[in-house]
């Protein structure tokens, strides 16, 4: 859980920084939501951005978990199972998960962290930065 909010976060800290290099009035785009942020950037800096494919879909599931996460909300979730009836059965069942619970595994995390390393070796280097 902490890779993935963490690699949201510096994910969107850099989207800030790099806006703040090449757009005289980030100032006022910064408060644009993080998914949209890359967009911005790579209209600006003409790179194509496919949010169907990688790196690139990688942006709104990560920026929905951290959402989930920092902006919790009661939420009714159902689920159907197939149980075998025991008359012990434990009668407190199984609470169904999240999507943010879904997407909190190690195989997403590293996914996370391959994409955003990716989008941040795209982006700069459009940019022509000397020093990224």
């Amino acid at each position: 859980m902490a890779s993935i909010v963490f690699t949201a976060f510096s994910f969107e800290a850099y989207s800030n920084w790099l806006g703040a290099q090449l757009l005289p009035h980030w100032r006022y785009l910064e408060r644009r939501s993080p998914k949209e942020k890359p967009a911005l950037l790579s209209d600006h800096l003409h790179v194509p951005l496919d949010n169907g494919a990688r790196p690139w879909q990688t942006g709104k599931p990560l920026f929905g978990f951290r959402n989930g996460i920092a902006h919790g909300t009661p939420q009714v979730i159902t689920t159907h199972t197939i149980e075998a009836f025991d008359e012990y059965m434990n009668q407190s069942g199984i609470l169904a998960p999240t999507e943010w619970e879904r997407f909190c595994n190690a195989e997403n995390a590293e996914r996370a962290r391959q994409d955003r390393e990716e989008i941040l070796n795209i982006l700069p280097a459009a940019a022509n930065l000397k020093d990224p």
